[in-house]
Formats: structure tokens, C-alpha cells, sequence
């Protein structure tokens, strides 16, 4: 039942992209964001898109990008999924990307400092003052998997835009990055396998060729990083959650209290709301997860 969820989020963004030609990034993720919340079906998969601020944080850069300090977006979506039948709470920071070519996973451009974050998971030294209280320095570090950091690249299929999902720490620079438009730019493409791996307790589907897959593992519980209230991410998801209770969210609730129940003597307090929040996609899933974790 759960595969509905990723053949409706297919055809639904087939659908809106069809009449847009050429389209440029920007149209393809919102595109997305409505297909998400079009798919969703009573008793499989129900979604909801909160829109949020520009999430900049800073972080020394790799030895390969080499760029010292540098700033960025953590992500352009943050992807919750919620199964309700085993409490259990997902997250990815995912980056939007465009391909041009028609092949996938194909090599696409990629910002080297976004790649840099999200690839080696590294310790974050600041944020923009608006995001309070700040982010932990061990956001995606303290991750139980490195799926919390996620690429999402739109490219060309045969019958019109798809887009293939790639965990972060998978996909590699493959050539060194150089200045574009005041940028630092590099040629990127996925590298690792598909189905799912396990590793540290948990597991997770890494790869999806196209949305319908996405959607399908998605629905499914097998993209991105368990969380736990015990682990720093999970503190902070449980603080943007508490934000986007207070605004009215209707799926939030739901999310929040999966990821604080049963945690007796440990953060007893209610996670204090984060304010200034990335563009968040909550999808509550009734049916049981398949992967562990």
C-alpha cells in the first residue's frame, strides 16, 4: 500500500511540470513541495510543507574544498517523515540540485561548501543570528546515520523532470571546485550502492532513482537518520517541532510526541521552540517502518 504514496508523488509532479518547458531549479522545487502535500492518501501517507528561513550555518571546510570558514545552506528542505503505528521520527537535510543531462545518477553542479557540510558531517562554528537558540556544533555529527545530510537532484527522464535521491556521504566531488558567479563550485555524482545498508545499530535506503522510489522508501521509514531525543539532532528537531506546534502546524504535534515520548529522565523539560527554522516537509506514515533504526 505504501508504493501509492510514490506513484501519486510522480505523476502529481510530472503534471505540474509538464506545461513549464525548460525549467529552472527553483520551479522544479516548488514543483516538489505541492506535489508532497497533493500526494498524500487517508490511511497511507499524509504530508504537510512549512515554509522557513534561509538555514546558514558555517563550518571549516574539508582539506579538498579548502576554503577555510566558510557559510552556507544547510539544506533547502528538511524532510521529517512519522510513522504513527511505531512512533519513530526520520530526518535529512536535503539539497535541491538540477542535472541537465538526462542520465541518473548523473554528475551534477554543486556548491563545494554545501558539499562539504553534508558530506563529511562537520562540527558547525556558527549560524545566522535569526535561528535561536543556535543550532549544536554536533548537529550532523551526533547523527546515528549519515543519511541526515541528503542531495536531491532533478534531471531529465525520457517522459519529462524526475528527480533521484542521493544520502550525502555517497555522493563525491570529482572535480576540484572552482569560482562560479562568486560561488565555489564542483562537479559532483553518487558513488555508492543501492538497497539498504546497515550500519551503527540503524539502517536506511542510501539511493532512489526517481520520486516514485523516493516516495516509496520514503512512505516506508528507510530515508534518513533515526531520531532520538538523547542524540543533539534529535534535541533540535524536537525544538523546530515545538516551533512549528506553536504556529499551528497540523502534523507537527503528532511528530513531536513520537520523538519525546518514552524518555523519562532524559530532557525532561519541553525542547525550548527554535525559531527560524529551514523549509520543513512533514509526512506522517501509518503503516509500520520496514528498516530498523
Amino acid at each position: 500500500m505504501a508504493q501509492i504514496y510514490g506513484q501519486r508523488l510522480s505523476s502529481d509532479f510530472a503534471a505540474r511540470v509538464a506545461p513549464l518547458g525548460c525549467p529552472w531549479e527553483e520551479d522544479l522545487f516548488l514543483a516538489l513541495t505541492a506535489s508532497f502535500v497533493s500526494a498524500s492518501i487517508a490511511g497511507i501517507a499524509t504530508a504537510e510543507v512549512l515554509h522557513g528561513n534561509t538555514f546558514k550555518v558555517e563550518h571549516l571546510t574539508s582539506p579538498r574544498v579548502n576554503l577555510g570558514t566558510r557559510g552556507c545552506e544547510i539544506c533547502d528542505l528538511l524532510v521529517i517523515s512519522h510513522h504513527a503505528a511505531t512512533r519513530s521520527v526520520r530526518a535529512t537535510f536535503l539539497q535541491a540540485k538540477r542535472d541537465s543531462s538526462a542520465t541518473c545518477p548523473g554528475k551534477f553542479d554543486a556548491n563545494a561548501v554545501q558539499w562539504s557540510l553534508l558530506h563529511t558531517r562537520a562540527p558547525l562554528t556558527g549560524a545566522a543570528r535569526s535561528f535561536k537558540p543556535p543550532p549544536p556544533p554536533d548537529l550532523l555529527q551526533a547523527a546515528l546515520l549519515p543519511s541526515i545530510g541528503s542531495f536531491g537532484v532533478f534531471y531529465r527522464a525520457p517522459t519529462g523532470y524526475d528527480m533521484w535521491y542521493g544520502s550525502a556521504d555517497l555522493i563525491d566531488l570529482v572535480s576540484p571546485p572552482v569560482i562560479r558567479k562568486k560561488q565555489p563550485s564542483g562537479v559532483a555524482r553518487y558513488v555508492g550502492g543501492q538497497g539498504v545498508r546497515v550500519q551503527r545499530g540503524g539502517s536506511d535506503v542510501p539511493y532512489a532513482n526517481s520520486l516514485l522510489e523516493f516516495g516509496d522508501h520514503l512512505s516506508d521509514g528507510e530515508i534518513g537518520s533515526p531520531q532520538d531525543i538523547r542524540r543533539p539532532d534529535g534535541r533540535w528537531l524536537a525544538g523546530r517541532l515545538t516551533a512549528l506546534v506553536n504556529t499551528g502546524s497540523v502534523l507537527a504535534p503528532g511528530a513531536l510526541r513520537a520523538l519525546t515520548g518514552g524518555s523519562a529522565g532524559v530532557g525532561a523539560s519541553e525542547p525550548a521552540p527554535t525559531t527560524g527554522g529551514p523549509t520543513t516537509l512533514i509526512v506522517r506514515c501509518e503503516g509500520a517502518p520496514r528498516t530498523r533504526g
